[in-house]
């Protein structure tokens, strides 16, 4: 599928949020509108050449993964964090200083019963974060608008959507086109999902330590193999031979 006329392929370097610091004054900023940010990996960067990624020039995005981090600081100079939003990444810190400053919470993903039981556990977890909005993924993309409105009206000072890519970045991105209220938007691919069938940290501290994220969620996730050879594989080779493929 090749990328319609109005759909940017490439982002602007000042869209890129590099460092957990950063991150949190994005999510807490003053704003009129829905804001988003999104994570950038080898899947989701192909997605992005394709223009699978609509409004992607509007949004915020973050490295997903050491990998993405490295190629970052190699293409671009300067730091760059791996920000992605589970508990071994943000969603600690974000919850945490959520809690502090009394911000409301919605959830939006993972199979239907998923988003109840991870809401569950992070209420245990962080009990004076109050989630307003709790609600699966599995519904049509036409009816994005319903579910943003529907989401708008219990007014969440945080959204955290995990639908899968490129989904959850069409769902995120386009979000201003449905509601006025300002929210920040992030995703967070398989969280919910995870959290819900396993309530503790998904990946074990050695695992994390040793950044072998990716070798974990193979061996509890297998259908991933597929997205690893098509995508990440091709890339690590790409970035040996010639140097990092960044879309700035």
């Amino acid at each position: 599928m090749n990328a319609p006329p109005d759909t940017p392929t490439r982002l602007a370097e000042t869209q890129l949020i590099r460092t957990g610091d950063a991150f949190l004054d994005w999510v807490f900023a003053s704003r009129g509108t829905p804001e988003a940010v999104w994570y950038l990996n080898p899947y989701t960067l192909a997605h992005l050449d394709r223009g699978h990624i609509p409004h992607a020039a509007e949004a915020r995005v973050v490295a997903d993964g050491r990998l993405m981090a490295r190629s970052i600081r190699q293409g671009l100079g300067g730091p760059c964090e791996s920000l992605h939003f589970d508990f071994s990444g943000m969603a600690g810190r974000v919850f945490h200083a959520m809690e502090e400053r009394g911000a409301r919470l919605a959830v939006l993903g993972g199979k239907p019963g998923e988003a109840a039981s991870f809401r569950r556990h992070v209420e245990t977890r962080y009990p004076k974060l109050e989630i307003v909005y709790a609600g699966d993924g599995y519904f049509h993309m036409r009816e994005a608008g319903k579910v943003a409105r529907r989401i708008a009206e219990t007014r969440p000072n945080v959204l955290i959507v995990s639908m899968g890519s490129p989904r959850q970045e069409e769902f995120v991105t386009t979000l201003p086109q449905h509601t006025d209220h300002p929210m920040a938007a992030i995703t967070c691919g398989g969280f919910v999902g995870q959290t819900a069938t396993r309530r503790e940290n998904y990946y074990p501290k050695i695992i994390v330590k040793l950044n072998l994220r990716w070798v974990y969620r193979l061996y509890r996730e297998p259908q991933m193999y597929a997205r690893v050879m098509k995508y990440y594989i091709p890339y690590m080779i790409r970035k040996r031979l010639f140097g990092p493929d960044l879309p700035f």
